[in-house]
């Protein structure tokens, strides 16, 4: 049997002693797609409109040298599910300490900071969503909580869109049933939680969403090829606006199965890197670079061979990727500067179950990753990948501690 990563983290702990891509005419789009209802209850505090926004609510907060690096931790000793987030201190691109643990009451999946810094999004695997008032690595409040529709969520995306109620996020959600999709949320500029029934986007088997410029994403899944009604087609760029996400065009790059804990886009929005960590399909390990022009996706190259390819992040200067691959212990740096086919430029081992990530996207140490570990010989960590000059360097390692709640999965970094 094959563990999924966060339990295999898990097992290895408690061990220890003490070609070009089709378009497919929009028309002919399944019933499924962009129909679902959006039956969040929108339960919690966050009933009330909040404080308004504004554009300043997008102005990166200029910390300085430090910021904030927050951390899901959903185990807990005696066999039960964690429920809790830390926060940790980023100082010249290192984490130097650990702050205030806050349990969310559910077990967190994903987290994210919003562009102001000051407020912190938590995702449940069930669909819960809960925002944190960061006011420092000790300081960090649970303002909020709500649900979404039904689904097992995985990724987050924080977009540039401010509405009266608050910046606008996508959370990306699977399931077989047509409540998966992508749930609309605007959090307020004091942290309350606002569910945008109306701007559900219903899709099958959904994974992850990048963001592109002009107010556009691109979606990866919806394909469904195990039971009826089937959908090949597991790529989709969407336009995003006011109210629910709407299909701009439709594209299929794996023939048969596909997952991903998040893909990766380029900040131009000009290429996106699909890694399939989908241990049913024959393609299962590919990573494929696609290229965005317009309304068309096509795939630029593909490298074979790995046995896990999990999540993607493109460096600021767009010269290389890195992708993670957690049973391989590993996160391999591409070399992805067009227009040629992406290649391999160096993989960094020893970086224990290595799935999720945090890019630092600006600032004197941009293109240094984070990544949480979980390392065979003991331990847990937090490690520093410095992405750049067509390579990769592995950096420094936080350690967080040998028991199993201190099993990290979940990583998002202060702009």
């Amino acid at each position: 049997m094959r563990l999924v990563p966060p339990l295999a983290a898990a097992a290895l702990l408690c061990a220890c002693p003490d070609e070009q891509v089709a378009p497919i005419d929009v028309d002919e789009e399944p019933i499924s797609e962009g129909e679902g209802e959006g039956e969040g209850e929108g339960e919690g505090e966050g009933e009330g409109e909040g404080e308004a926004c504004d554009d300043a609510a997008l102005v990166v907060r200029d910390v300085g040298d430090k910021k904030l690096l927050l951390v899901t931790f959903p185990f807990a000793d005696g066999g039960q599910e964690g429920t809790s987030v830390g926060a940790f201190t980023v100082e010249d691109g290192a984490v130097t300490a650990a702050g205030a643990r806050v349990d969310v009451g559910f077990r967190p999946a994903r987290v994210a900071v919003l562009p102001s810094g000051t407020i912190g999004l938590v995702l449940g695997e069930d669909g819960e969503l809960a925002s944190l008032r960061l006011a420092g690595a000790d300081s960090v409040v649970v303002v909020d909580t709500v649900a979404l529709p039904s689904a097992g969520y995985g990724d987050l995306a924080v977009t540039d869109t401010v509405e009266a109620a608050g910046v606008v996020v996508h959370a990306v959600g699977a399931n077989v049933t047509e409540e998966a999709g992508v749930a609309r949320v605007r959090v307020g500029c004091d942290g309350l939680l606002d569910v945008d029934t109306a701007g559900f986007f219903g899709l099958r088997l959904t994974e992850s969403m990048a963001l592109l410029p002009d107010n556009r994403a691109l979606l990866f899944g919806g394909q469904v090829t195990g039971f009826e009604p089937r959908d090949d087609d597991d790529v989709r760029l969407l336009q995003l606006g006011s109210g629910a996400p709407t299909t701009i065009a439709r594209f299929d790059v794996f023939t048969d199965f596909m997952n991903a804990t998040r893909i990766g886009a380029a900040a131009d929005g000009t290429f996106a890197v699909l890694p399939n960590a989908s241990t049913f399909s024959e393609e299962g390990g590919d990573i494929v670079v696609v290229d965005i022009a317009g309304d068309i996706v096509t795939e630029r190259g593909r490298i074979r061979g790995f046995v896990t390819a999990s999540e993607a992040v493109v460096a600021p200067d767009a010269t290389v990727a890195a992708v993670s691959q957690w049973e391989e212990d590993a996160v391999v740096i591409l070399d992805v500067r067009g227009p040629g086919a992406p290649s391999v430029a160096t993989t960094i081992t020893g970086v224990g179950l290595a799935e999720q990530m945090a890019l630092m996207a600006s600032g004197p140490q941009a293109g240094r990753v984070f990544v949480p570990e979980v390392r065979a010989s003991g331990g847990a960590f937090i490690t520093a990948i410095d992405l750049g000059g067509g390579t990769g360097v592995k950096g420094v390692s936080f350690a967080l501690g040998d028991g199993t709640a201190d099993v990290p999965v979940g990583i998002g970094l202060q702009p």
